[in-house]
């Protein structure tokens, strides 16, 4: 099972879930780490209105209080996005959230569709290849073009990264990335 077709059955669980449901117990059911859960858990909730709750007993994650979505199953054309998450790190891998600078994304194998930092205002919008971060993060949102790996690559005035992620097509199977 792929990283799309998990946070799919993340959503679907959430949709017929009375309470909370432990992280703990979705890595049990998928066979995956909780960080693994804690990184769809974070993708997902840039779309949808997830919230964490901290406890032994009660906490979990789920809807927001009264939230009840009519259709919150991703369509054919939001599973063909990859949502790359940009994070300002140090040399180790550590975050560095205080950390803020001008990110410019360039994608080969690929459309970038938006690009944008989660800032409540965001003066430049989100159909640049530019964006500030915010709390040290961005988001870029891109479309493969064809059956090959997409590239992307981030640079600011802090130092420059890239990753390749693998992607074909088989019918309605995509390959994992992470």
């Amino acid at each position: 099972m792929d990283a799309m077709e998990r946070r799919c059955q993340i959503i679907e669980i959430l949709c017929d879930a009375k309470m909370h449901i432990k992280m703990r117990d979705l890595a049990s059911r998928f066979n995956v780490s909780i960080r693994t859960i804690r990184t769809d858990v974070d993708v997902l909730s840039l779309t949808y209105p997830i919230q964490t709750t901290r406890g032994r007993y009660n906490g979990g994650i789920g809807f927001i209080d009264g939230y009840r979505p009519k259709n919150a199953r991703l369509t054919p054309t939001q599973r063909d996005f990859l949502y790359v998450r940009l994070r300002y790190t140090d040399g180790q891998g550590a975050l560095k959230p205080l950390t803020r600078g001008l990110i410019h994304v360039s994608v080969k194998g690929g459309t970038l569709l938006g690009l944008g930092n989660g800032c409540p205002y965001n003066d430049t919008g989100y159909l640049t290849s530019s964006t500030d971060t915010y709390y040290g993060e961005a988001l870029a949102i891109v479309r493969p073009d064809d059956s090959g790996p997409v590239q992307v690559a981030a640079e600011s005035p802090l130092g420059s990264a890239q990753t390749e992620i693998p992607w074909r097509e088989e019918g309605n199977d995509h390959e994992s990335y992470r």
